[in-house]
């Protein structure tokens, strides 16, 4: 699995918008109670918001962008991730904040079920197991321990707005580095089979000889 560079790859720049992803429920509530001055009901209000959003949109928006290649797809998330998140720091609580919700929500409507799709499709059946435990190890480090720690500091040290411009290039970033990872067109060269599981050689070809 590790020497499955694509998949590695896909990891690595996964971690960029569940690094946002992460701050969603650690100073994402921070920054719009004390620098935004939202009340407490009214963060409440603002999840129930976003998750009734998410239940609505997640099917009609997956649907929506199935003919476009999975990394596309992904890449459409972690921009949704980038502006939901790191736009709060720069609207007003009324309608734009409305808005930036909004994209969060259907950044998560999108970015679950797309990944899980894309780690499955990469994945060789017989050690699928692997890649979706490797794939469930990133999800947790980036949106449980590196999105809450290291967001934590910077909006200590840095500020609100200086934290999320970095959260906004983030979003951006993921945005074009998952294109790159796009499928080899048609004709191109199939991927090696992972150790102990090449394919068995095909048996000689006996000649046939007329009497």
């Amino acid at each position: 699995m590790l020497g499955d560079r694509r998949f590695c790859a896909f990891c690595a720049i996964s971690l960029l918008p569940l690094f946002i992803f992460g701050q969603t429920y650690t100073t994402f509530p921070v920054v719009l109670t004390s620098y935004l001055h939202v009340s407490s009901a009214a963060w409440g209000l603002l999840m129930s918001f976003m998750a009734l959003l998410i239940v609505v949109t997640q099917y009609p928006a997956v649907r929506a962008v199935r003919r476009l290649d999975p990394m596309f797809q992904v890449a459409l998330a972690s921009t949704l991730f980038g502006l939901g998140v790191g736009l709060t720091a720069f609207v007003p609580a009324a309608w734009p904040l409305l808005l930036t919700i909004a994209a969060l929500a259907l950044a998560q409507a999108l970015f679950g079920p797309v990944t899980s799709a894309i780690v499955a499709h990469l994945a060789p059946v017989e050690i699928r197991g692997r890649y979706m435990g490797a794939w469930t190890f990133v999800w947790t480090a980036g949106q449980s321990s590196l999105g809450p720690i290291v967001g934590g500091v910077l909006l200590a040290r840095f500020g609100p707005h200086a934290t999320y411009i970095v959260i906004l290039a983030m979003g951006f970033v993921g945005a074009g580095l998952y294109p790159l990872l796009r499928a080899r067109p048609a004709g191109a060269a199939a991927r090696p089979a992972p150790p102990g599981h090449e394919p068995a050689a095909a048996p000689p070809v006996r000649a046939v000889h007329d009497p």
